[in-house]
């Protein structure tokens, strides 16, 4: 019994390596007893401008953030081989569903690799309704660092009002309590 239970752990830590999907299921766990919870908290205030900033999707059609002023604008930074991105997936598509309609609303899911195709076949293969776009234009700094999962939203006029790095659940009283009164300005 003593030597099965030697071999437990590095067994559990095999499998986690072997099969990424088990990291990522243990993620959405997590984030369901609220581990993961967004801080809604405004970041540092910032000066830049981000209306140069664009991003094309798999058609070729390019949208800058300065085209979008008017509208509330999430962006999510990901890749489809980082799994705590994988893992917020799900909260990402609920919040998409339930502003998607709401005309000063945009969700842009921008693909880390600049890989549409994939990017877009695995949104497909997982029943996600959103489409993946790729930046076609330097992103600032103070807008996306270099760290998957993050994501920040834009209030109407443009400025950076919410930035979280790391895997969070944007399907969450908090997140949506600042997105109504986002949309509602």
């Amino acid at each position: 019994m003593r030597k099965l239970r030697s071999w437990i752990i590095p067994l559990l830590l095999l499998f986690l390596v072997l099969y990424p999907d088990t990291r990522v299921w243990i993620l959405r766990g997590l984030m369901k007893v609220g581990l993961f919870s967004p801080s809604v908290k405004a970041p540092e205030a910032t000066a830049d401008d981000f209306s140069s900033v664009a991003f094309s999707n798999e058609k070729g059609e390019v949208v800058t953030l300065g085209s979008l002023k008017g509208k509330v604008v999430v962006i999510n930074f990901w890749a489809t081989w980082c799994p705590p991105c994988r893992a917020e997936m799900p909260s990402l598509q609920a919040m998409y569903e339930r502003w998607k309609e709401h005309p000063g609303f945009v969700f842009l899911a921008v693909d880390a690799d600049h890989q549409l195709e994939k990017a877009n076949t695995f949104l497909q293969k997982n029943d996600y309704t959103f489409r993946a776009y790729q930046q076609v234009s330097p992103v600032p700094a103070s807008l996306a660092g270099n760290t998957l999962p993050e994501t920040v939203v834009l209030d109407k006029d443009g400025k950076l009002v919410f930035r979280h790095v790391g895997m969070a659940n944007y399907d969450s009283g908090d997140f949506h309590g600042l997105m109504e009164k986002l949309l509602a300005r």
